[in-house]
């Protein structure tokens, strides 16, 4: 540190009034700031008392109370201050120690604003506050911000498979910007713009960052400041953001030359939270107050939060990341420190076991603010509702009302005309038309024609065409701003924010058609669809949703028995089906023994899933016709060795059979020793010992020559003990429709499975329990 000169020193001790003892005692201690005041006390020949004393004069003198080192390096900042006011052209500065001490100074009578601002936060329907500290979970952010990728939804689309993925399941056709651990990213980057949909978890991590700095675990040589950007722009006296962080630290007994020192020494750590809650009237005055204020002070930190479709302004030199939607080991972490939290711990470990189980459940819970709905619905009842419908209906109340108005926060309502009931038809209507087309990611001028086409209608609403166009895009902006329901995946390119709700939204706008005769005929159109499976939750949620399933479910039976009702061969085999299910002994019901037989034909691995218990007939026939399938898969190996060209394809594939070999034995001898029939143990011996050896390369000249007989004869005995094994000879197109119908039938199964979320008569449930897979 420059040494502060004596004759200002002098003149300043005079100004403020100081005796003859404490002025010494203060030039003395200003000549050299690192000697302790032992040191300090010993050249003045007093005693530690005495000095200590005496400087508590001059600091009164001063006004600068409290105590502690601190109390050295506010007086030395309260002089510069005076210094560079009376000396524009000269500068003075404290070293590196001084400055960390004076920021612990200013951190200890600022930390009960931070926790009492940052320590908690109400959630939800939660009647406590929730300490952010107890549930936080690690934030991860993206530099890949996916609105301004300039790609084709044939990008998006590659790898996406509706049937198997979500749009957090799956990569979408681009490898996804690399995550980073939000807090490691902060420490390397002081100027930022966090962006995040809706619930993301924005504030949260900008109130535990507050707290962690305040703790000095992170970032310890910084003071926090944390500003909800909506308070500050309705702040009646309209103050500039210096004025309004000032008026911060006065509450804290804090001083207009502290504030400056720290911003001149670049100590200040500012959180700027919810950008997008500002109102447009007041928007440019912040954004331009923000950029002046990091302009002016631009060694500090800066970060600025905002929902990433209301990001409008690029602020000069700050980056900007993407708050990334969670990971399963995130949801994990947060359900445990939530359920530790509410003291009820034991419950995690259930949740999230139920949660593996149910994809389109685990799909809302990559959102943070749908994951704690989970949590407390979860909490509530220790299990989800088994309507699905209900828990989406909640999580899209949340989106919709319940989150910004829980905390108070009134946004420019663009699309002021339409209620919460319009909002959902609107959606409605978006995802119907997508989803019947088959696109999950869709232009946004088709979403604009889509919307332009339903508010045209309201009243109130302008039919010229150009004003029609302009209120579509702030319409759409506003959904996806206000609600993150729709999201911009791509430039121009989007998506609803889960495909749970694409397809809840779809079954909304079947159920809910006013007209009789036009909702019969969007279920017919519905039932078309019976055998995709990309439909399926929609049936299930319009199953859950309909006050009376009787029409619905009489359709879709009507449909699965039309599938194959006009092929005889068909139909001889579902007569098969029938007749095998029938002479099963004991459980299990009628109908999985009928779906068990079916599927042991046609998709063999399914048939083990169907019944999970133990019975004689069933477990038997599976093994007997498995090793049917074994060696019919040994012969198709060999023939693909003779196509190999190279030694190293032939070792691999001779391995293959020889493994193919094993299991075949093994399977026959768990059916020998199942079998009670004597005739059939004999015959599946005899079989057994006629295998050729597993080992060396005898099996492949072996079963090349005998191969072929041996299999026509375990298909014989199949036949004759078990009635099993029958070579249908499918054609191609009967394939496709035998795999249809199985999708059909079990799909109706599944609705009438669904307990109370499905209403059916008595008579309808009966008539469809006798019918599946069965002749026509």
């Amino acid at each position: 540190m420059r040494a502060i000169p004596s004759g200002f020193l002098n003149r300043l001790a005079d100004q403020y009034g100081l005796t003859s003892y404490e002025k010494e005692a203060f030039l003395e201690r200003l000549k050299d700031t690192k000697k302790t005041d032992i040191v300090v006390a010993k050249e003045l020949n007093i005693s530690r008392d005495r000095y200590s004393s005496r400087m508590t004069g001059v600091y009164k003198k001063f006004g600068i109370d409290g105590s502690g080192p601190g109390k050295l390096v506010r007086l030395l900042s309260r002089i510069f201050e005076i210094y560079q006011r009376d000396n524009p052209n000269s500068y003075l500065d404290l070293d590196y120690e001084e400055v960390n001490t004076f920021v612990e100074e200013v951190n200890e009578k600022l930390e009960p604003l931070i926790r009492r601002d940052c320590g908690s936060m109400r959630v939800l329907d939660t009647n406590y506050p929730v300490e952010v500290t107890a549930i936080y979970t690690e934030v991860q952010v993206s530099d890949h911000i996916a609105s301004s990728r300039h790609i084709q939804i044939a990008d998006l689309i590659r790898d996406f498979n509706p049937e198997i993925d979500d749009f957090h399941g799956a990569k979408l056709g681009i490898t996804p910007g690399k995550r980073f651990a939000a807090l490691k990213f902060v420490e390397h980057h002081p100027r930022l713009v966090i962006l995040g949909k809706p619930g993301s978890g924005k504030t949260t991590f900008l109130k535990f960052l507050a707290i962690q700095c305040i703790r000095q675990a992170l970032l310890a040589d910084h003071v926090p400041i944390f500003i909800p950007l909506r308070r500050f722009a309705e702040d009646q006296v309209k103050p500039d953001l210096f004025q309004y962080i000032l008026k911060k630290f006065e509450l804290c007994g804090l001083e207009r030359y502290e504030l400056e020192q720290l911003l001149n020494y670049s100590r200040l750590l500012i959180l700027l939270d919810g950008l997008d809650e500002v109102t447009d009237a007041d928007r440019k005055h912040i954004t331009n107050q923000i950029q002046a204020f990091s302009n002016k002070f631009s060694g500090n930190r800066f970060i600025i939060t905002c929902r990433s479709a209301a990001q409008e302004y690029a602020f000069e030199r700050f980056t900007e990341v993407e708050i990334a939607d969670f990971n399963g080991k995130q949801i994990i972490a947060f359900s445990k420190n939530w359920f530790r939290f509410a003291q009820d711990e034991p419950k995690s470990a259930k949740f999230i076991a139920q949660l593996k189980q149910n994809r389109r459940i685990q799909e809302l819970a990559t959102s943070p603010l749908l994951l704690t709905l989970l949590c407390i619905v979860f909490g509530d009842s220790g299990d989800f509702p088994t309507n699905r419908s209900e828990l989406y209906e909640e999580g899209l109340d949340v989106l919709l009302k319940r989150w910004d108005a829980k905390r108070n926060i009134e946004r420019g309502q663009t699309y002021r005309n339409l209620s919460r009931q319009r909002k959902e038809d609107l959606l409605s209507q978006i995802a119907y038309t997508t989803f019947d087309r088959g696109e999950y990611f869709f232009k946004q001028k088709t979403v604009e024609y889509e919307v332009k086409d339903y508010i045209k209608h309201l009243p109130d609403v302008s039919r010229d065409l150009k004003s029609l166009q302009l209120d579509s895009n702030a319409v759409l902006k506003a959904i996806e701003v206000q609600h993150g329901l729709l999201v911009e995946r791509a430039r121009t390119i989007y998506s609803f924010s889960h495909l749970t709700f694409h397809e809840y939204f779809v079954a909304r706008k079947i159920v809910n058609i006013p007209d009789p005769k036009a909702q019969e005929q969007a279920l017919v159109n519905l039932v078309s669809h019976i055998s995709e499976k990309r439909w399926r939750e929609v049936f299930l949620l319009a199953i859950g949703m309909l006050p009376n399933s009787d029409y619905l479910l009489g359709l879709m039976k009507i449909h699965a028995n039309n599938l194959m009702a006009a092929d005889q061969h068909l139909q001889k085999f579902l007569g098969w089906v029938n007749q095998k299910a029938a002479s099963v002994k004991g459980p299990p019901s009628s109908i999985q023994s009928r779906i068990f037989y079916f599927a042991l034909d046609i998709m063999l691995p399914k048939a083990r899933s169907i019944y999970q218990g133990s019975n004689v007939d069933l477990d038997l026939d599976f093994d007997l016709t498995y090793a049917l399938n074994r060696a019919q898969n040994l012969s198709a190996r060999l023939e693909r060795i003779d196509t190999l060209s190279t030694t190293e394809d032939e070792e691999y594939c001779l391995e293959r059979i020889q493994d193919h070999r094993r299991v075949l034995s093994r399977t026959l001898i768990s059916a020998l020793n199942q079998t009670p029939d004597l005739s059939l143990r004999k015959s599946l011996q005899q079989l057994t010992e006629a295998l050729p050896p597993a080992e060396g390369k005898a099996i492949l000249t072996t079963w090349k020559a005998n191969g072929h007989s041996w299999t026509e004869e375990l298909r014989e005995i199949l036949m004759r003990h078990r009635n099993i094994g029958h070579d249908w000879r499918f054609t191609r197109q009967q394939t496709t429709l035998l795999k249809r119908y199985y999708e059909a039938n079990t799909l109706l199964l599944n609705c009438l499975s669904r307990g109370n979320d499905c209403y059916a008569s008595r008579g309808m449930r009966r008539e469809i329990r006798d019918s599946l897979f069965s002749p026509s």
